[in-house]
């Protein structure tokens, strides 16, 4: 079912099509926003102490955030996937468009 969500286009599932150009950009740029927010959350709660501190490393050396992440939560790719699809999803819902039932 995530990968079924994650073919989902919001903008058009959403009826958002006719909208000025601008006007999509703008509301995509905040999706994105907030999926990223999310993301960083999950990301922070599937790390060890350790980890948020070789992190913070990570980002101020300029490393490769996605080798460390990768190495750090081996479902990296499912983790981003789930994340994006329970976004996804939620604004289905409010549209009621479509129905998933979280994580499998």
């Amino acid at each position: 079912m995530i990968a079924e969500l994650l073919n989902v286009d919001l903008v058009a599932a959403l009826g958002l099509e006719k909208l000025p150009q601008d006007q999509k950009d703008q509301l995509l740029a905040q999706m994105t926003q907030v999926v990223d927010e999310r993301l960083q959350s999950r990301i922070l709660a599937l790390l060890s102490e350790e980890d948020t501190k070789a992190l913070d490393v990570v980002l101020a050396g300029g490393s490769s955030l996605e080798s460390f992440l990768r190495e750090r939560i081996p479902n990296f790719d499912m983790v981003v996937a789930e994340v994006i699809a329970e976004f996804k999803q939620e604004m289905l819902d409010m549209n009621g468009s479509f129905n998933y039932n979280g994580g499998s």
